[in-house]
């Protein structure tokens, strides 16, 4: 098997954060591994938390829209998701939120790139699926989305 295979692959674990992976190439497979040494606890580091103010009556919940016909947003690639452009940020979308075709919804991190997904019509998200920082597989649905007519 080649060198370079077995070096994306050891890429790949790294950035997934992947304890095994296997490879097989015709007859040939090989599983790598690493240990996982247990990560010390760390102190909680307080944060200042910033005062939202809302009116109870503009929250949304995802029961809102069951009667609502819906689309699947889902993953067209391995990766780990992103919900905003960054931890600070706010997410780029939540349940509720009004999105336009071609918005962004969030990004997916694959070997290093990042992906945006777009949103694929005028719509409402009806539904988040995917927390952020978690892998995502082809195919794997990221949101619900009400069509608007």
């Amino acid at each position: 098997m080649d060198k370079k295979i077995l070096k994306m692959a050891a890429e790949v674990m790294r950035e997934l954060s992947l304890n095994e992976i296997s490879i097989k190439d015709g007859e040939t497979e090989i599983v790598m591994k690493r240990d996982s040494a247990p990560v010390p606890a760390q102190k909680a580091i307080p944060q200042e938390v910033e005062e939202l103010d809302f009116d109870a009556g503009e929250l949304l919940m995802k029961e809102d829209f069951e009667n609502n016909p819906k689309s699947e947003i889902t993953a067209p690639l391995l990766g780990i998701f992103h919900g905003s452009p960054s931890q600070s940020d706010l997410p780029y979308v939540q349940i509720g939120s009004k999105v336009n075709k071609g918005d962004t919804l969030c990004t997916i991190e694959s070997m290093k790139m990042m992906t945006e997904i777009p949103a694929p019509c005028n719509g409402t998200i009806v539904d988040v699926c995917v927390a952020d920082g978690n892998l995502v597989e082809y195919g794997q649905t990221l949101f619900v989305i009400t069509a608007d007519n």
